[in-house]
């Protein structure tokens, strides 16, 4: 099916810069189009459009388009195009997964989406504000100084331009070992690089690093997401903010202040110890050198299995209710085989001082409905 039969058939959106008419010829049709989304229709070529302002034709089994020059915003993503017309006037591109080695002049264009091809070069951008070029095989990038969001992962490079603006950089993947100045950047993807420093993140509430090589963390108080995993850090920041906390298989000893945090990925480190984590829903520690664990109250996931951790930190009564509500609340425990911890025995034993000091307690009254207080009454009488 053409587009002509298409468009005739009422199965595409159009816009028209006057009045349809059905008297329209074919050619007249065509060249009072400004708006057509003809998407997914498995059509193979496009006919003229000299005056079309906006296309969407993505989805289709386009090999070649038109004509495009006054063309704005142009959609062909996921067809079969290894080359483009000229686009001097677009603003928008989004052409990703097609076969494209090469981009034609693009200005003017502000928003660029071209992941998913072949490109081993960018033409200027440098009025680009948002550049997606990932999945291709580039080893340099051009001028991006007016670029917001900025994703060239999945490349070949072992630079990066001046991104002194950029407020999200995704750039996964690469070859690199230094980054630009980035203090305005609020978001970083650079995982997966061969990085030993980063620069000043002051700004950053989102950091993803890790897999790289790095020993050190810059100042990152407004942090809120931190992903270090897989480096070689022996000390973390100050992550005071910090909600979300993955600093496993690195070399810490000790963990700053995360009184905020939510769900810490610690496994695999040198710990001995764990800081307040009060707010902490979800714990992995597994793999560490702790012999206790700090206050869980509201600790859901618990996983702290390879461990040194040792039962007879719990002496008096009241740390062993806590333990006990604790133990009670947790939706998902694992501590599997090597897990030290509270032994059965060891758990009996204290369960049973717990209640003879309760039984010649009266001032501990609260504890009188304690279904563990009751049991412990029941069998004294039975044994009676």
């Amino acid at each position: 099916m053409n587009l002509i039969t298409l468009i005739r058939n009422n199965n595409c959106k159009i816009k028209y810069d006057v009045e349809y008419q059905k008297e329209w010829s074919d050619d007249e049709l065509l060249s009072h189009i400004i708006f057509l989304d003809c998407h997914c229709n498995q059509l193979t070529t496009l006919p003229d459009l000299i005056n079309c302002q906006k296309l969407w034709c993505n989805s289709n089994q386009l090999t070649t388009l038109p004509d495009l020059i006054n063309c704005q915003e142009l959609n062909c993503y996921d067809n079969q195009l290894t080359t483009l017309p000229d686009l001097i006037n677009c603003q928008e591109l989004y052409c990703s997964l097609n076969q494209l080695t090469i981009l034609p002049d693009l200005i003017n264009c502000q928003k660029l989406s071209c992941g998913g091809n072949q490109l081993t070069t960018l033409p200027d951008l440098i009025n680009c504000q948002e550049l997606h070029c990932y999945s291709n095989q580039l080893t340099t990038l051009p001028d991006l100084i007016n670029c917001q969001v900025l994703n060239c992962s999945d490349n070949q490079l072992t630079t990066l331009p001046d991104l002194i603006n950029c407020q999200e950089l995704y750039c996964r993947e690469n070859q690199l070992i230094t980054l630009p100045d980035l203090i305005n950047c609020r978001k970083l993807v650079c995982y997966q690089n061969q990085l030993t420093t980063l620069p000043d993140l002051i700004n950053c509430q989102e950091l993803y690093c890790g897999h790289n090589q790095l020993t050190t963390l810059p100042d990152l108080i407004n942090c809120q997401i931190l992903n270090c995993n897989n480096n070689q850090l022996t000390t973390l920041p100050d992550l005071i903010n910090c909600l979300r906390l993955s600093c496993s298989n690195n070399q810490l000893t000790t963990l700053p202040d995360l009184i905020n945090c939510q769900v810490l990925w610690c496994n695999n480190n040198q710990l001995t110890t764990l800081p307040d984590l009060i707010n902490c829903h979800t714990l992995y520690c597994n793999n560490n050198q702790l012999t206790t664990l700090p206050d869980l109250i509201n600790c859901q996931v618990l996983w702290c299995c390879d461990n040194q951790l040792i039962y007879d930190n719990i002496i008096d009564h009241k740390k062993l209710v806590k333990f006990l509500n604790f133990w009670k609340q947790l939706k998902q425990l694992k501590f599997l085989k090597k897990w030290r911890l509270y032994k059965t025995k060891s758990i009996i034993n204290k369960k049973k001082d717990l209640m003879i000091e309760l039984l010649y307690s009266p001032n501990l009254s609260f504890y009188k409905l304690d279904p563990y207080y009751i049991h412990f009454i029941e069998n004294q009488n039975q044994k009676n």
